[in-house]
């Protein structure tokens, strides 16, 4: 019977994903087996970033059905979703079938794999912290929660019950945590558990019966044969024997039944010769700080995985079958394709051009210890104060003779990229800047071309039609859904992290929980899904309420209650009407903090941290710091109340804790990270993360940069921001954001904008579109936020009396703006 199992001969990931992609056409089922959802790999569909964790990537194939068996332990929330990604690309879930006796991961399990992890230090086992090896102690204890238990309410309340009074025992008494809530994993399990419903079924008789008619199974799992629970070669415990014996066990299939058995295992690629760039013996020494980083494995340490040709013909496989290759510029091998160089987070290629910036290129293997402080690379003030601030279009920086300038694509069409396309065009480096769509004060310094952000298809052709160098990604929508990761797979260079990344705007749950998990100092918090448990968590805080949406919601989720109705009003509008959608499905009850905001960002390449100036932005629409939160009404640099102290202390506590913390997740965050701070008399708490520049930030930091930020962002992106240091400007820069009549809510627009180029010429002043469009010849109003008016100055005080006399220019109908931005910091010398 046409029976073919899978099997990896080594330790993880000897590609048996990619294996999987080949042998599956042929097949009618193809079936995990075992593992959970750390494995699983990258693919391409068409030409968009697939990441497959749980679900089989036979689905691919509408004749195939994916099977999630027995011997699966399965995150409901993780693999619903995949199914949501997979419906939302065009490919058809409904035809996965999950066992019923697959076993659960619960909240105490995640817990329990980080604090474990966490409280053994250096001798930590080294797990992923997703709660898979805690699962697979339960089941092997017989205490395990199952999928078929989310299918009966009485059932699961009453095993959770049992199960969880052990579980806080153990949170509480020994690691001194917070019990979790019985009800509120019910409600949120039992939800899931709905959805579910429908693909729950016993896979073991529904196997059986494929198999008694002739039809093709693939049995795929999730680890070699050298991880098992008999020797303890794996942390927790796995399925025991996981070869081929383990995968018939984890489906309950016999062994009679099995026609083929396809090992997989790694070939070292030594393409290159001894010190090329696969030369796996050489591993030149870190450039940073301290102890070495956490293993970040490059490609280098992967060689190609390849399907021998007789593994093929038990499967009767033609060997031309090279589905979801990625395209690589360099000769491939037989078999598979090899992985592109230096992946970042989500195994997404990154290929390593050694020309970006004039930079050299990387070819040794980084390796280290995930606790590593990551590199501080300080920023320098020139050794001289400009009496005079630069003029905005003072000339270019001649480039040497035959340096390599490099081609780059700013995506977004807001102020930030503006500001982003305005220095860029200044740089020595950059040869030519395109902005997609880009806006009308853009089109004065780059080619615009009308090409939407989330038209992912789009900007890939425009990067390989132009031969863009370095893709620099501005708003956070695109990040959040994995433009970085498309175009990674082609090998183009990319500033922004990958989706894995981008979590960390994306999802401000997420990013609470990881903070908690490693120590950054954040408020009080509660994540809830119903308005009642909600309300019953403010009881445990002092008034004002600070109510978050926790997906994105530009700018506008954040809502600071002054007392339990306008907080109920709030919970209610998110969570009962959906105000924000998907966004927020799950909201943030956070404490509210008394102190001073300030916006802290630094240019990271995953491992090193360069510190740009810091901010202080306005987000109330109203002076005095009233009325709805905005996307920001203007902001300043340096902040008044700053000193280098302080600075030092933000930079260390957060943002260097927070790549830390993100390398030991797993995810090399490659662009820039963005905190925003509440300083307390305790020290800095974390408000918010951005995966992006900020807005109005950005208009007035990058103004004060005296160093190429071309070569720095190019340089973050191909993973070697190394010793570089950005020079910082001696004088101080306001901004002051110019509104539509209305904003934030639905605002007035099409209206035609005078004194742009009088405002423009007045010395030290750069006026940047965010929301402006170019109609028979004038520029007109095209949204809420329309400019931002920047001015440098040796004060904040001239600074700022320099922008509103620039404000005071320019007009259009329904103009708007505070004229209270840096007002308590006026009169101070920077320098």
């Amino acid at each position: 019977m046409p029976l073919t199992i899978l099997v990896g001969a080594q330790w993880g990931d000897e590609g048996k994903g990619k294996a999987t992609d080949l042998l599956a056409r042929d097949s009618d089922y193809v079936v995990r087996y075992q593992g959970g959802n750390n494995a699983g790999h990258t693919i391409l569909v068409g030409r968009q970033l697939l990441k497959l964790h749980l679900v089989p990537s036979g689905i691919l194939y509408p004749t195939v059905t994916p099977v999630i068996a027995d011997g699966v332990v399965v995150d409901p929330a993780v693999l619903l979703e995949e199914m949501d990604e997979l419906a939302a690309r065009g490919i058809d879930p409904t035809r996965l079938v999950v066992s019923g006796n697959a076993h659960l991961i619960m909240p105490y399990h995640l817990e329990l794999d980080k604090l474990t992890e966490r409280f053994l230090g250096k001798q930590r086992l080294g797990t992923t912290k997703r709660g898979i090896g805690p699962a697979y102690a339960d089941k092997a204890s017989r205490i395990g929660l199952r999928v078929q238990d989310l299918t009966d309410p009485r059932i699961f309340r009453k095993k959770l019950d049992a199960v969880l009074k052990e579980k806080n025992l153990i949170l509480t008494k020994v690691y001194n945590r917070l019990p979790l809530e019985a009800e509120q994993i019910a409600e949120v399990y039992l939800a899931m558990g709905e959805r579910l419903a429908p693909h729950v079924a016993d896979t073991s008789s529904l196997l059986h019966a494929a198999l008694r008619h002739g039809e093709r199974v693939l049995l795929e799992g999730a680890q070699g044969t050298l991880l098992d629970l008999d020797h303890g070669t794996y942390p927790f415990v796995t399925s025991s024997n996981p070869i081929a014996g383990g995968a018939l066990a984890g489906t309950g299939l016999g062994p009679k039944e099995v026609d083929a058995v396809v090992g997989v295992a790694k070939a070292p690629d030594v393409r290159g010769g001894p010190g090329g760039r696969n030369d796996h013996r050489q591993e030149p020494p870190m450039r940073m700080a301290g102890r070495r980083p956490a293993s970040l494995r490059r490609a280098s340490e992967r060689p190609d995985r390849t399907v021998p040709d007789e593994a093929r013909r038990a499967h009767r496989s033609s060997r031309d079958q090279g589905l979801h290759r990625l395209p690589l510029q360099r000769e491939g091998v037989r078999g598979l394709p090899p992985t592109p160089d230096d992946p970042p987070q989500g195994r997404a290629g990154l290929r390593d051009p050694g020309w970006l910036a004039g930079g050299p290129r990387r070819d040794h293997a980084v390796r280290g210890s995930p606790r590593t402080r990551p590199h501080v690379c300080r920023s320098h003030s020139r050794a001289r104060r400009r009496s005079d601030p630069p003029a905005v279009r003072r000339p270019r920086t001649r480039p040497d003779p035959g340096e390599r300038r490099v081609n780059v694509l700013v995506v977004g069409a807001g102020g930030r990229e503006h500001a982003l396309c305005w220095r860029l065009s200044r740089d020595r480096s950059v040869d030519r800047v395109w902005a997609a769509p880009g806006n009308a004060g853009i089109a004065e310094v780059a080619t615009v071309t009308p090409v939407p952000v989330d038209d992912s298809r789009a900007i890939l052709e425009l990067v390989e039609k132009e031969s863009i160098d370095l893709t620099v990604i501005g708003p956070e929508a695109p990040l959040v859904s994995g433009l970085a990761d498309e175009l990674m797979a082609r090998g183009h260079p990319v500033f922004g992290p990958t989706a894995a990344g981008a979590r960390i705007e994306g999802s401000k749950a997420w990013a609470r929980r990881l903070c908690e998990d490693h120590g950054i100092p954040v408020p009080l918090s509660g994540r809830f899904v119903r308005v009642g448990p909600a309300m019953e968590f403010l009881d445990s805080l002092e008034a004002p309420y600070v109510i978050k949406a926790d997906g994105l919601a530009g700018g506008k989720g954040v809502v600071i209650a002054e007392d339990r109705s306008g907080a109920r009003e709030a919970l209610e509008d998110r969570l009962v009407r959906g105000a924000f959608g998907d966004a927020g499905r799950t909201v943030l009850v956070e404490q509210y903090l008394e102190g001073r905001e300030v916006s802290a960002l630094a240019l990271t390449d995953g491992r090193t941290l360069l510190p740009l100036p810091l901010a202080q932005d306005f987000k109330r629409a109203g002076e005095g710091d009233r009325g709805p939160n905005t996307g920001g009404m203007g902001s300043y640099s340096p902040p008044a109340f700053i000193d280098t102290e302080t600075e030092t202390m933000v930079t260390e506590r957060v943002l260097a804790a927070t790549v830390r913390a993100l390398e030991a997740e797993g995810l090399a965050y490659r662009g820039v990270l963005y905190a925003g701070l509440m300083l307390t008399d305790d020290g800095p708490r974390v408000l918010e993360f951005n995966c992006r520049f900020g807005d109005p930030e950005t208009q007035v930091i990058l103004p004060r940069l005296g160093s190429d930020l071309g070569e720095a962002l190019a340089r973050c992106a191909r993973g070697d921001l190394g010793e570089l240091r950005l020079a910082r400007e001696e004088n101080a820069c306001v901004g002051i954001v110019l509104a539509s009549k209305g904003y934030p809510g639905a605002a007035r627009t099409g209206f035609p904008i005078d004194g742009l180029a009088d405002a423009a010429r007045m010395e030290g002043v750069m006026v940047f579109h965010a929301a402006t469009e170019m109609r028979q010849g004038r520029v007109i109003t095209a949204g809420g936020r329309v400019l931002t008016v920047s001015a440098l100055g040796p004060t904040v005080e001239e600074a700022r009396t320099r922008a509103y006399e620039a404000c005071a220019r320019i007009h259009f109908e329904g103009i708007t703006y505070r004229r209270d931005i840096a007002r308590s910091a006026a009169g101070r010398t920077v320098g």
